[in-house]
């Protein structure tokens, strides 16, 4: 009876693991690959067959290879974690070997089998790049994959013209010729009681002012009602203005229907949540946390046995801020608002530390339709704002020196171009502003005989040397004098 309860318990997490977005992977102690999810495969572009009874280094670079297995063996011989409970950065490579950046949250367990290493592994390369474009080719890439299996539109803006997805014609009950659909047609599948909330979140979306996501209901032709999340993002063309919003429709219809049996799989569903880097918490209507992660406890410095069950508002929110908080949870909670996903607020730890949370939320339902519980993920950024105030105010001091010195100080570009001058500086060379003096060049302020010198100066200055040297200016009364630079 336990080994079949085992074997559920196994097949229970594998049905989530390959749903999952996030690649999972597990490793014996010898460091062979026993399971795989869809996502790794996916990430790594191999096949699961290749990489099942292989060693875990065949995913990483050559040159960390070695000091893996140091870790590894160090671990199993002293016990003594490195890297697991922790989200770390590190680099993977693919099956044609390019390498990425990952974010890997690692943990351990022990059974019948032995020692068993799981991961959860998440592609970061987009968090790394630069360049706009080629971001946001990597999102909807990963958003292509993500909607596989789903609903999902391509709402051309300037014709207004919808197209839908086999799936999301499916998903609308809708019949399979209806391709291509306008503006004028979505009032005929949208719920009545919704319509009025699904358009002012279009209109937002549709002028980028915020990010489409949303749930509403649907009506058939036959008169069913179904529940749907839409989710998307307006993509712009060369000239920044609107062109097209790509989403994805996914039917909840069960989902919400189904909020007690997310309470029955909460301990299956807790031992993925300790792994993750964020702080994870549900809160029902009563005010109470229902699941918290690792993550949370330990930044909030309470014992799961002191946190679940407990009034969440009494217990974290700082008690100037409280009553406040409560009210529009309370609103959240009667439908009488909408939930806003992205914010920031004040917890307090057991501690009596202050710590700024940055929140994404999403709401939970019951199966009339009623707001259950609220389900958040946060992120401690007390110290990142601590350092972004440190480096606001060490600026405005060093622009106020600059600003108040009785020195001419100013910036050139290597081409010996003004990009900035200081009060002082354009007092003294009868320049009105910066935007006057970033038309000019050094070489306007000094006499000809001293170019070729100014020019020989800001040539050698490419070096990352500092150059010295005087030249004669004229001042705005006519007096000659040198300056230094």
């Amino acid at each position: 009876m336990a080994k079949k309860n085992l074997k559920d318990t196994e097949n229970h997490f594998h049905s989530i693991a390959d749903h999952a977005v996030d690649a999972i992977i597990n490793i014996n102690s010898s460091g062979k690959i026993v399971y795989v999810n869809k996502s790794t495969c996916a990430a790594f572009d191999y096949k699961e067959a290749d990489l099942l009874g292989k060693n875990v280094t065949i995913l990483m670079p050559k040159k960390y290879r070695a000091e893996h297995k140091q870790s590894m063996g160090r671990f199993l011989k002293t016990h003594k974690p490195h890297i697991i409970g922790k989200t770390v950065e590190l680099v993977g490579v693919k099956n044609d070997g390019t390498e990425f950046p990952i974010e890997l949250s690692l943990s351990v367990m022990n059974d019948e089998q032995g020692t068993l290493f799981a991961g959860v592994i998440r592609d970061i390369s987009d968090r790394k790049k630069v360049e706009r474009d080629l971001a946001e080719n990597q999102r909807k890439l990963e958003e292509a994959q993500r909607v596989a299996g789903m609903g999902f539109f391509d709402w051309h803006i300037r014709d207004e013209q919808i197209e839908l997805s086999e799936q999301l014609i499916e998903i609308c009950g809708l019949e399979p010729e209806t391709k291509f659909v306008t503006r004028d047609f979505l009032p005929q599948i949208f719920y009545p009681a919704d319509l009025e909330y699904i358009q002012k979140n279009l209109e937002f979306a549709l002028r980028g002012e915020k990010e489409l996501n949303m749930d509403h209901r649907l009506v058939w032709p036959d008169g069913t009602i179904r529940w749907v999340h839409v989710q998307a993002e307006l993509t712009l063309d060369a000239k920044g203005k609107p062109e097209t919003l790509l989403g994805t429709v996914i039917d909840i219809t069960e989902r919400r229907a189904n909020v007690d049996k997310v309470e029955s799989e909460r301990d299956m569903a807790q031992k993925y949540l300790d792994i993750t880097g964020t702080m994870i918490v549900v809160i029902g209507r009563d005010q109470k946390v229902k699941v918290i992660n690792k993550k949370g406890r330990h930044i909030l410095g309470y014992r799961e046995s002191e946190i679940i069950g407990k009034n969440w508002f009494n217990l974290v929110i700082p008690k100037k801020m409280r009553a406040k908080v409560k009210t529009v949870f309370n609103k959240l909670m009667e439908g009488k608002i909408e939930p806003v996903e992205h914010f920031e607020n004040f917890l307090e730890t057991k501690s009596k530390e202050i710590r700024l949370i940055a929140w994404n939320n999403t709401v939970l339902y019951d199966t009339e339709g009623n707001v259950a519980a609220t389900l958040s993920s946060g992120e401690d950024i007390t110290d990142r704002k601590e350092i972004e105030s440190r480096l606001l105010e060490e600026e405005k001091r060093y622009r106020t020196l600059i600003e108040s010195s009785a020195e001419c100080i100013c910036q050139l570009d290597l081409k010996g171009n003004f990009l900035f001058m200081n009060p002082t500086g354009l007092k003294s060379h009868d320049i009105t502003s910066n935007d006057e003096l970033k038309k000019m060049n050094c070489c306007d302020l000094s006499e000809p005989a001293y170019h070729k010198v100014l020019k020989d100066t800001l040539k050698a200055a490419k070096t990352g040397e500092i150059q010295k040297f005087e030249y004669e200016s004229e001042t705005v009364d006519g007096l000659r004098w040198f300056e230094s630079i």
